[in-house]
């Protein structure tokens, strides 16, 4: 499958390198650059720019697709607006996947392209977050994006948090001991929830265990 990479852009082009060097950088791949609008920075950024074509051509033996977007930072809802639908547009391409880089650029723009990606997740499912580059080269961390799970009512509330305290899975039995409801109410609300992606559900022997993911921790 083909790669789109959506990257914002500071002042340095090693943020914007490492996803690309880990998951490599193929003839059909696409870099999108995302650049703040319309402030005082455009030489720090064309010296960037330069650099990062530089090692690119290096990386790709001068064979890429890359471009830049300027975007309004001073407007966070056109800027999350145009992020969103450029990654949308990508993403809904057949045989392509989006990578959302948000470890360089400034705060807003940051934070603008974070949020679109969130609300693009909404509508297709190609696009994941590469992992945050941490200052000084001290390592990386994976961003678990949030998920908008349906109904999220009092009763899966309730469900996330026993399986939280825990962290271990624990059997239908257990679970609803734990959360006093019945056997039936669990099983419906947990099937919901695993294809929400916030736990998992897997058989071990004739038992049924539920699990919490990354994202359901973010929500119990």
């Amino acid at each position: 499958m083909a790669k789109t990479f959506v990257s914002t852009l500071g002042f340095t082009e090693s943020l914007v390198l490492a996803p690309i060097i880990k998951l490599g950088l193929n003839k059909d791949d696409k870099l999108i650059i995302l650049i703040p609008g319309g402030l005082d920075c455009e030489d720090r950024i064309e010296n960037t720019l330069r650099k990062l074509r530089d090692m690119l051509n290096a990386i790709s033996g001068r064979v890429f697709n890359m471009r830049t977007v300027s975007i309004p930072v001073g407007d966070f809802a056109e800027s999350v607006r145009l992020i969103r639908r450029l990654i949308v547009d990508e993403a809904e391409k057949e045989d392509r996947i989006v990578y959302m880089n948000v470890s360089g650029g400034m705060r807003a723009l940051t934070i603008e392209a974070y949020t679109a990606a969130l609300l693009s997740r909404t509508i297709t499912e190609n696009v994941k977050f590469t992992e945050m580059e941490l200052e000084g080269s001290a390592g990386s961390i994976r961003i678990i994006p949030i998920v908008f799970p349906r109904q999220f009512n009092k009763t899966k509330k309730r469900i996330l948090r026993e399986l939280a305290k825990e962290k271990e899975p624990l059997g239908m039995r257990d679970l609803s001991r734990r959360t006093k409801l019945s056997l039936a109410t669990l099983s419906r609300n947990l099937r919901v929830m695993a294809q929400d992606g916030i736990i998992k559900l897997k058989k071990e022997g004739r038992r049924i265990i539920a699990q919490i993911t990354d994202e359901g921790m973010l929500l119990a």
